[in-house]
């Protein structure tokens, strides 16, 4: 569920700043959608970190 919504949040500022949607798009935005929630799940103190920091 946490990748499949950043992978929509990331979609979503891709459109909303006119950038072309391609299939080169689709991948990058697939793989740092998994790599952020990869950071995020494996670095729990740095998400409270910068959730605090907001």
């Amino acid at each position: 569920m946490q990748d499949t919504f950043l992978h929509e949040t990331f979609h979503a500022i891709a459109h909303v700043m006119g950038l072309k949607e391609t299939e080169e798009e689709e991948n990058y935005v697939r793989r740092l959608a998994t790599g952020l929630c990869t950071v995020w799940n494996h670095n729990p103190a740095a998400f409270k970190w910068w959730s605090g920091l907001v």
